[in-house]
């Protein structure tokens, strides 16, 4: 990708500049180099300039989910990343998602149910549907 060279160049100059590093962990994230863009996501995550560290907090939940299959973890950083973001929609599904899979369905409703009165995002909505028919079934 010829965007590395940049970003590497960037990165030498000022190793905590949050879009420097959201753009590597992105970078790294579409190699499929996991560990490299958990690295740079979580060093995006902690600067203080990052405009936007909900991006990364994002990108850190879906590897810990999807890569490492580590959902304990994943739902701890959503919950950090939803206390300190409230307002991104994502991050509440992420930690509802989490707490689903963790067993705690009527949690991941509940975050659900609440994120629904606020946007009436019918996404929202289904997904809180299906989590109660799989509660009745179960």
């Amino acid at each position: 990708d010829e965007a590395e060279p940049l970003l590497n160049k960037a990165y030498a100059q000022n190793n905590r500049f949050g879009p420097v590093l959201n753009n590597l962990g992105h970078l790294y994230l579409k190699r499929g180099e996991f560990e490299k863009s958990y690295k740079f996501f979580t060093l995006a995550s902690e600067q203080k300039d990052n405009s936007d560290p909900s991006i990364a907090y994002i990108a850190r939940i879906t590897i810990l989910r999807d890569h490492y299959r580590n959902t304990k973890e994943a739902n701890r950083l959503a919950r950090i990343a939803v206390a300190q973001s409230p307002s991104v929609h994502q991050l509440h599904v992420l930690l509802a998602r989490t707490e689903y899979e963790l067993g705690n369905t009527k949690s991941a409703i509940s975050i659900l149910e609440k994120l629904y009165e606020r946007t009436g995002d019918a996404g929202v909505y289904r997904l809180i549907e299906r989590m109660r028919r799989a509660e009745v079934i179960n």
